[in-house]
């Protein structure tokens, strides 16, 4: 199919498209001379500044621009987005601009300096700040028209490089010179972060937060940049891991959170981390028209992304379908500058062997979690590894120097089995297969061997052929490959017994002339693919075409297979040096080759249908491995993983079994047609166009162009998110075929219509002609309406302009022109409405109408004679519109002008009239009277209405009682209960008039209050009776709590409370009411919160706020204790290091805090027990009399040193009265405390200790130590 206009824009998009790591595609032109400097994306609209006061927009994600007009040509820098659709730009000379509608119109709003502005941070679409290089920090809160400079950032002269708010009071400016600070509080003071830096020069700072920033600094004609960063929120460090990248001249970097981040230089690379620069991975614009600074980069979260070149072109990445990394840094230490894994499988979605070389070694690498983590199992050194297989859990690998390497748990550890017999110069592998124990290994000398041992021992197949290549389906079907030296033949072998006798297999359907058979490979029992080398003859350089074949007998017959789309152009099966490569799973089969410029296809059908993908990944020396018939891994420069879900693709859409009428067509001429469908919750559309049926499907994640190829004869006729495109440059008599495609980010809908023939032949072309006018005399500030016919041939587009002069030939309006109409409408009747003012009355007007084609303007004819008429403009005054039955009536009149020829008509609801102004209008029936008014000037009207009240008059009603009272602070709600709605309210309080106008009224003073009603004049003036309000003075309290509020259990909490009012008080516990009387005092002695209220005696509703709400705890106290005595010694009967002891003596506490005491003194002896929480309980009195020369040594052995609590969380107390010093011992051994009492019981805060087991070395007076354990809780 030949369409000229597609061929044109098919050849622009080749033009540019570039196969790079990342797929990067110029989508912009230069703008000239001029370059781009930022841009920012809302969703999919986009806007980019530049020099010369450059400006362009994007709706469509960057693949489209328009470029803006704008009032001033200063350079303009950065851009900063408000919210919503506004949008602020800075640059130059203190210009700022402001756009309200996502850049495509811009105001002036300049800042009083003249300096550059570097920087622009905007936190709503009214507040925000700029800074400049001469130190300046403006900010305006009312969207740029007033900016005020901040003093207290003392900058002095030093440039500002960088200004980010966060909010209305956070912010942080980093300066040129390396130094930063930051505000809490609007700008009003500044902290100094310790950048550790000064003289120095800031290229570029990205902040998230106060606390987490980073800045890229060197000197200002220096080509190394360092970076610093901060994650503590003060302190800034260098981020080591930049030496991977220090020597790239960075120029930008770019934050989107805490972890990830982009960087920028000006030699066209990027570099991205997502574990907050721990790690970082590069990629290169390769290829591209200028190979200039990447000036910024906007990255969408679906890491599509925008890039500006200082020259001014755009660039823009996609996303990739349905593969996404695994994993973007390299795994392990590495000793060259890039990495490759030279094998890679997985066992299962989460576990994984791979291998890595570098220069000098082998490094085998296992992964638990998907290729997200891999651990060094084990390594090889200086040999290289060559190929790897797996079984089940165990997995051979074999060496350039010929040994083999086995493991049997998924690559854990790993063990030689035996040195394999291709190990020399001449005897390199060349390819070799597992199935459990059993493989095979082929050599590069054609010698084939064979194991049955896992390695252990090999041995040499005979009457083998001159193979270059042998692959197998199961450990005894082989199949192998012969090129002859003879060029276009080569030979097929099958053996059935793994290798011991071969057949020749035929090569039916395999086209000849080949240069040589690149590659086969056995998918299953009978399904075998091969690829094979050819020379394009026709080509006027060397070139080579890769064909694929496929047989699904065990080779016996052959078919060549068609490599689908969409691919890029020059996309081609593989390269002539780099053979074809496959891997498969069920029925889904994976071919790739070794160059990076080309995509991996896949066929979900066992090999029927191909369809190309493009990984995320530069696919330099790769290795794709195929799990399951959805999952598929590849490895890449890098050692990056990519992992495709679905198969690599998203669902592939279905055709429907019926035509669809979703597509509807109009204005079919002979080579151009207007194509219409309705509008759906999708993305975007896709319109396909064919000379035939339409067969091929869109692949999901591929970004297409109008006028790209999809194969098969058809062509992308539109991609947006309209629904009508307009196809021309279409053949006379062609039946063409469409497919539409709704896009919505993860499918694509299809619907059909085919069989639309276009038409033969023109019509011919009639001037449009006048019919009718909608009247000859109209009226100022009217339309006119003009009918008009015409016949012409069909276009891309038609545009009919109406045009009005006077008799004269003065032309009234600009040009001439007063209406322009676009319609789809190219033959009939058509009508037009055009509004017209500002005409003089002096004047007669014709109309005249022309069609404007492509290729000229066509005037039709010109309209009879209009004139025009002033229309009145009027409206009704009064100087009443309420009245009661009462008065005599209102009079009423007319505004605006009239002139001589105007005529006035009045009409009452009685159903009179009157001509004359003004006029008297009575009436006494009750209710609204609507009064109307017309005026007339030579056809042209205008007419006014106006609505009056008339009332009977009631005398309004309060009805309150003989007095009511206002607690402080309270208010009464005084209303007319006889209500009149249409009467006029004036209230009074004490004879003073007050501000309400309405049927009630807040009393907040004490007063007498009433009101009266009126109609306009007064006239009908009623009066209320009287009210009288009282005031009352709220009680205040004052609230004690005498005792309390934690009491031992039995015990009692005391609150006491009293009023400055005689009142009633309300006691509640937990909001529940205890007590209501005018008893000051409360007792409570159960745990809960209490509080208390005052009640106004005369008026409940007059009450205090609730005062108290003290919590009262009760704590259990210690149980009756009772003393036991010996001959000298007294003890309690209690020994419990939950309590504190205490002895009295005749009722006079003693110094003794042990559980028991050994008197010398006669009298009356009792012990106290005290909880940790205060609560006693004391026993009652034993009489002692004291025998001297009694010994009591050792009668209390091991307890005359108490401890306690235990275990404890913070306080511990020791009592005794032998005690010298403690030693703390944890767990381990480990000394971590030494203690020394200054009293008798002594206490030590703890706090600071972990919890956990501890050891108590108690040092005694006497030299002896002893040792308790106690716990540490948490």
């Amino acid at each position: 199919m030949k369409v000229p206009w597609l061929q044109i824009v098919l050849v622009c998009c080749c033009f540019w498209i570039f196969t790079s790591q990342a797929q990067w595609v110029p989508v912009a032109p230069q703008w000239g001379s001029y370059g781009l400097y930022d841009v920012h994306f809302k969703d999919q609209n986009g806007v980019a500044v530049g020099q010369k006061g450059l400006i362009t927009t994007s709706t469509d994600s960057g693949f489209n621009w328009t470029i803006r007009p704008h009032a001033s040509g200063y350079e303009l820098s950065r851009i900063g987005y408000a919210g919503g659709d506004t949008y602020y730009a800075c640059g130059e000379k203190g210009e700022v601009i402001r756009s309200s509608n996502l850049g495509h119109h811009w105001s002036r709003t300049p800042v009083p300096s003249a300096e550059i502005l570097n920087s622009i941070s905007f936190i709503n679409t009214q507040t925000g700040w700029v800074a400049g290089e001469n130190g300046g920090l403006f900010k305006t809160v009312n969207g740029g028209v007033t900016w005020q400079k901040n003093d207290s950032i003392q900058s002095g002269t030093q440039g500002i490089a960088y200004v980010k708010f966060f909010n209305d009071t956070a912010g942080v400016v980093v300066f040129r010179n390396g130094t930063a600070k930051r505000t809490t509080n609007g700008g009003l003071t500044w902290l100094s972060y310790a950048t550790g830096l000064s003289n120095v020069y800031v290229r570029d700072a990205s902040f998230t937060s106060l606390t987490r920033g980073c800045f890229l600094w060197g000197y200002q004609f220096h080509t190394v940049v360092s970076m610093r960063q901060t994650m503590n929120g003060n302190t800034f460090s260098d981020i080591t891991s930049y030496t991977c990248i220090a020597n790239e001249n960075l120029s930008r970097i770019i934050m989107m959170n805490d972890s990830s981040m982009y960087l920028l230089n000006n030699f066209n690379m990027a570099a991205y981390s997502t574990n907050s620069a721990a790690t970082w991975n590069k990629e290169y614009f390769s290829g591209l028209p200028y190979a200039g600074p990447l000036i910024f980069g906007y990255f969408f979260p679906n890491r599509a992304a925008i890039v500006l070149m200082a020259e001014g072109y755009v660039l823009r990445r996609a996303a990739h379908g349905g593969w996404t990394n695994l994993r973007e840094a390299p795994p392990v230490p590495v000793t060259t500058n890039y990495w490759t894994f030279s094998d890679l499988l997985y066992q299962d979605t989460l576990h994984a062997v791979g291998m890595y070389r570098d220069l000098n070694r082998t490094l085998f690498l296992r992964s638990a979690n998907g290729g997200k983590n891999w651990d060094i199992t084990d390594t090889v050194t200086p040999a290289t590894l060559y190929y790897s297989r797996a079984s089940a859990n165990k997995v051979f690998m074999l060496t350039t120097n010929g040994q083999v390497y086995k493991s049997t748990d998924t690559g854990n550890t790993w063990s030689s089995t035996n040195t394999c017999p291709c190990k020399t110069a001449a005897q390199q592998v060349v390819s070799y297969r597992f199935f459990d124990d059993t493989g095979y290994l082929f050599c590069s000398d054609k010698s084939l061997y064979y194991t049955t041992n896992g390695g252990l021992s090999w041995n040499l197949r005979s009457s083998t052929p001159s193979f270059t290549q042998v692959v197998s389906v199961n450990s005894t079907k082989w199949f192998a490959l012969s090129n002859s030296s003879i060029k276009g033949s080569f030979y097929l072998y099958r053996s059935a017994n793994a290798g011991i006798s071969w057949d020749s297999v035929s090569l039916n359907g395999v086209i000849p002339g080949a240069d040589f058979s690149a590659g086969i490979y056995a998918m299953q029992d009978s399904i075998l693919f091969m690829t094979a080398q050819y020379r394009d003859n026709a080509a006027p350089f060397y070139k080579t075409i890769h064909r694929l074949f496929r047989s699904s007998n065990n080779g016996n017959a052959w078919k060549e297979m068609s490599v689908g789309g969409p691919r890029k152009s020059g996309d081609v099966l593989t390269v002539p040096y780099a053979p074809a490569q496959f891997t498969s799973s069920g029925g889904s089969v994976w071919m790739w080759g070794y160059n990076g410029n080309y995509p991996v296809f896949h066929s979900p059908d066992a090999g029927v249908n191909w369809y190309a993908q493009y990984p995320k990944v530069y696919m330099e020396f790769p290795f794709v491995h195929a799990l399951n018939s959805n999952t598929a891994y590849a490895t890449f420069r890098d050692l990056i993983i990519s992992k495709a879900n679905n198969a690599g693709l998203l669902p592939m859409p279905a055709k429907p079994a019926v035509v669809s009428n979703q597509l509807t067509f109009s204005q079919i001429a002979h080579q151009s047609m207007r194509v219409h469908w309705q509008r759906k919750s999708c993305d975007k559309y896709l319109l396909l166009i064919s000379n035939k049926p339409i067969s091929v499907l869109p692949l999901h994640a591929a970004e297409y162009g109008t006028g790209y190829d999809m194969g098969d004869s058809a062509v992308v006729a539109y991609v947006g998110e309209d629904t009508t495109v307009w196809l021309t440059g279409l053949q006379p008599d062609t039946t063409y075929h469409f497919s539409l495609f709704h896009y919505n980010g993860s499918d694509h809908l299809a619907h059909y219509q085919t069989g639309l023939i276009t038409q033969s032949q023109q019509r011919t072309f009639n001037a449009p002609v006048i019919t009718s006018v909608s009247r000859t005399v109209f009226c100022t500030g009217d339309s006119i309406y003009v009918n008009f016919t015409s016949s012409i041939p069909f276009t891309d587009s038609v545009t009919y302009r109406l045009y009005l002069s006077n008799e004269s030939g003065i032309i009234q309006v600009p040009n001439g022109m007063i209406a322009e109409i676009k319609t789809n409408v190219y033959s009939g009747t058509i009508g037009a409405k055009i509004p017209v003012s500002g005409l003089s009355q002096s004047y007669v007007y014709r109309v005249a109408v022309a069609a404007v084609l492509p290729h000229g303007i066509y005037a039709g004819e010109v309209s009879p004679q209009l004139s025009i008429a002033w229309r009145p403009v009027i409206g009704i005054a009064t100087s009443d519109t309420l009245k009661c039955t009462l008065n005599k009536g209102f009079v009423l009149s007319h505004t605006g002008s009239m002139v001589s020829t105007t005529t006035r008509l009045w009409k009452f609801p009685s159903g009179t009239t009157a001509t004359q102004t003004p006029v008297m209008y009575n009436d006494s029936l009750p209710g609204t009277k609507q009064i109307k008014l017309l005026v007339t000037n030579r056809g042209c009207t205008d007419s006014a209405s106006r609505n009056v009240y008339i009332y009977s008059p009631k005398t309004p009603r309060l009805n309150q009682g003989a007095i009511s009272y206002l607690c402080t602070g309270d208010s009464r709600i005084i209303s007319d209960t006889a209500f009149t709605p249409q009467a006029r309210y004036s209230w009074y309080r004490n004879g003073g008039l007050l501000a309400g106008i309405s049927n009630s009224i807040t009393a907040t003073q004490a007063g007498f209050y009433y009101c009266e009603t009126r109609d306009e004049d007064s006239t009908c003036l009623m009066r209320s009776d009287t009210v009288v309000v009282a005031s009352l003075k709220r009680p205040a309290l004052t609230y004690q709590v005498l005792n309390g509020p934690v009491i031992c259990d039995g015990d009692s909490a005391i609150l006491k409370v009293t009023s400055d009012t005689n009142a009633l008080f309300r006691w509640q516990q937990d909001a529940n009411t205890i007590a209501f009387d005018t008893v000051s005092f409360h007792y409570p002695k159960s745990a809960g919160v209490w509080r208390v209220q005052a009640v106004h005696l005369i008026d409940s509703s007059c009450v205090s706020p609730w005062a108290g709400n003290t919590s009262i705890m009760v704590n259990v106290s210690p149980p009756a204790v009772q003393i036991q005595a010996t001959r000298d010694t007294l003890f309690s009967s209690i020994n419990s290091s939950l309590y504190y002891y205490r002895w009295y003596r005749n009722d006079t506490a003693l110094n003794e805090f042990l559980w028991y005491t050994v008197p010398k003194i006669s009298g009356s002896y009792q012990v106290e027990l005290k909880s940790i929480k205060g609560c006693i309980s004391l026993s009652t009195p034993v009489q002692f009399t004291y025998s001297p020369g009694t010994n009591v040594n050792g009668s209390i052995s091991q307890e005359y040193i108490q401890i306690f609590p235990n275990p404890f969380n913070e306080w511990l107390t020791v009592a005794s009265d032998k005690l010298e010093g403690i030693r703390i011992v944890d767990a381990r051994g480990s000394l971590v405390a030494e203690l020394y009492p200054q009293r008798n019981p002594e206490q030590w805060n703890l706090s600071h200790l972990p919890s956990g087991f501890y050891t108590l070395q108690l040092i005694l007076k006497n030299g002896a130590k002893e040792y308790r354990k106690i716990i540490k809780a948490e």
